[in-house]
C-alpha cells in the first residue's frame, strides 16, 4: 500500500471505518489513526483502543516507524472527554487520569520511533499526548495547541505537566499554563513544541522525510529505549509512580459548577 498526499491531509484515511482508533500499514510505517470524531477526546474506551493498537505496533518487525494522525481536519485531539467525566463517578474520573498518565508514560518509552502529525487542534491532554511522541509536525496554516486548564480553574496533574516540561523549556510552559493561550503553528515551532511545519497537503510527505533520520533508532530498539529511559526518567516516574495530589483529585472527581 502506498499512501500519497492528495487534497486534505487525511482524505487517504477517511473511510467508512467506525473504530475510534485503527492502524494502516505501509511498508515499515504503521499509521496510528485517531478516528473518534469529531474531537478524539480521551475516555476509557478511547484509551483502551489506543493501547490495543500500540500493542500491535510494538510487535511489529524491527525497523518499524509509527506515525500518529487524525481523520478530522479540524481536531487532532481536544483532550479529556468532559461529558464522560461529568457522567462518571469520582472513582471513574480518577481512574481515567491514572490510565491517561500510563499511556503518556508508555509513549515516552515506546520502542518504535514515533511521529505525530498535528493537522488540527491539540488541546490539553491532546497536546500532552502529542508531546510524548519523538517528533512532531504541525500544519502551518491552521490549528492551535494549548494547555487551557487555568481558563477552567483546573490544576494540571503533576505527571501530565511533567510530560510537557520534559520536552519544552520551563519558561515556555510557564507562559502556556499561566495564560492558557492558544498557540499557532509558527509560535509552536518557535517555542519548540513542534519540530517542523508543513502545508496541509504536505504533512505526510514531511513525516516520511524524517524517517531516514530514525533508521538506527528503529533498528536498535533496545538502545533506543534505554536512551529514552535515561532522558525521561524523571517524567516517567512522575507519570507512573507519583500519586495524584488530593487537590487535583478533588477538582477532577467531584461535581462542581464547572460541570454544568
Amino acid at each position: 500500500m502506498c499512501i500519497r498526499d492528495r487534497g486534505k491531509i487525511m482524505s487517504v484515511f477517511q473511510t467508512d471505518r467506525k473504530e475510534p482508533v485503527f492502524l494502516v500499514k505501509e511498508d515499515n510505517i504503521y499509521y496510528l489513526v485517531l478516528n473518534d470524531l469529531p474531537q478524539n477526546q480521551f475516555n476509557a474506551e478511547f484509551l483502551n483502543q489506543i493501547n490495543k493498537n500500540l500493542d500491535e505496533v510494538e510487535k511489529a518487525p524491527t525497523g518499524t516507524i509509527m506515525i500518529t494522525v487524525s481523520t478530522h481536519d479540524k481536531n487532532f485531539s481536544t483532550g479529556l472527554d468532559v461529558k464522560y467525566l461529568i457522567a462518571g463517578s469520582g472513582d471513574l474520573r480518577e481512574q481515567l487520569l491514572i490510565d491517561l498518565q500510563k499511556l503518556l508514560a508508555r509513549l515516552l518509552k515506546f520502542p518504535k520511533p514515533s511521529i505525530a502529525i498535528i493537522n488540527g487542534h491539540a488541546i490539553g491532554a491532546g497536546l500532552m499526548f502529542v508531546m510524548c511522541h519523538d517528533y512532531r509536525i504541525m500544519r502551518e496554516d491552521k490549528g492551535f495547541v494549548s494547555l487551557p486548564e487555568i481558563l477552567l480553574g483546573m490544576p494540571i496533574p503533576p505527571g501530565m505537566l511533567a510530560s510537557v516540561l520534559g520536552k519544552v523549556p520551563k519558561h515556555i510552559v510557564k507562559n502556556m499554563v499561566f495564560t492558557g493561550q492558544y498557540i499557532d503553528g509558527q509560535t509552536a515551532l518557535r517555542y519548540g513544541l513542534v519540530d517542523k511545519l508543513a502545508k496541509n497537503e504536505d504533512l505526510i510527505k514531511a513525516a516520511k522525510e524524517i524517517i531516514p533520520s530514525f533508521s538506527y533508532a528503529a533498528k536498535f530498539t533496545d538502545a533506543f529505549v534505554q536512551i529514552k529511559s535515561q532522558m525521561f526518567e524523571f517524567e516517567y516516574n512522575k507519570l507512573i509512580n507519583e500519586p495524584l495530589d488530593a487537590y487535583t483529585c478533588l477538582l477532577y472527581t467531584s461535581p462542581s459548577p464547572r460541570d454544568s
